[in-house]
């Protein structure tokens, strides 16, 4: 799953990302892109909702049951107190869910991008990066994961009731997840044969190991690689395109 040499450079990096098998439209005729990740440390590919400070939580009945009942409260009382304030109101589960974990709610959901570009961004942004890395993952050869922008307004299919792990591309519901090329995976809680529920982290489960590529990346090219972004255009002015975030970017121009 890991490429063994560490990236130095941002050509580096586009050679291992790039590898064959890079987004194309599958055998349904779904688009079935590559998707990135970026993370200033190797950690298990789990979202926010469903991490436990205790790994064996992971299969802890009671906990799971909190984690459902939290992910229903959550989302039912972000749709009543937030659409005054948002930029566009969604008319499906998924963009609820992707809406409330844009303004940081703990959801189901893990974030992704089409641009291998934004996600080195996020892997090396942080002041502290002790081991930075990029997921690739490989939607080509399972385009069935994939939910649809028309599959996305079936209520049989509700993201919150999913027996498998799937992917989908938000709507566009704010200038952030469009600059960003965003994707999610939607995570499901699995159920044993004999009942009992479990999560899994996506790292950890073979047939999406199957699809996923680690590329490590050198915690001492850090600054350079930031500085070659933001020569490229990526720097936060333009992955987050907001005011914070362009006087960020020239803090980050004029103090590196």
């Amino acid at each position: 799953m890991a490429d063994s040499s560490l990236a130095t450079t941002i050509r580096d990096f586009l050679d291992a990302a790039l590898k064959p098998r890079s987004g194309r439209v599958g055998t349904s005729g779904i688009y079935a892109p590559t998707l990135y990740r970026g993370q200033p440390f190797k950690k298990s590919l789990l979202p926010r909702l469903f991490r436990p400070d205790d790994p064996n939580d992971l299969n802890d009945a009671t906990r799971i049951s909190q984690v459902i009942d939290n992910e229903n409260r959550l989302l039912k009382q972000f749709k009543n107190d937030s659409p005054y304030l948002l930029p566009s109101v969604p008319n499906n589960e998924w963009d609820w869910l992707s809406m409330a974990q844009h303004f940081t709610l703990p959801t189901r959901l893990l974030d992704w991008t089409a641009n291998p570009l934004t996600a080195l961004f996020f892997a090396v942004e942080q002041d502290n990066c002790p081991d930075p890395v990029v997921y690739a993952y490989y939607t080509g050869i399972a385009s069935k994961t994939i939910v649809t922008q028309d599959m996305k307004t079936d209520r049989k299919l509700n993201p919150l009731k999913i027996k498998k792990t799937k992917v989908f591309q938000p709507s566009w519901h704010s200038v952030r997840v469009a600059l960003q090329a965003g994707w999610h995976t939607a995570h499901a809680i699995y159920a044993r044969k004999d009942g009992r529920k479990y999560m899994r982290p996506l790292d950890e489960m073979e047939t999406h190991r199957q699809r996923l590529r680690l590329i490590p990346i050198d915690p001492g090219s850090v600054q350079d690689l930031r500085d070659g972004l933001a020569d490229m255009g990526i720097k936060h002015s333009s992955v987050y395109g907001d005011l914070e975030s362009v006087c960020t970017s020239i803090k980050r121009r004029v103090f590196a």
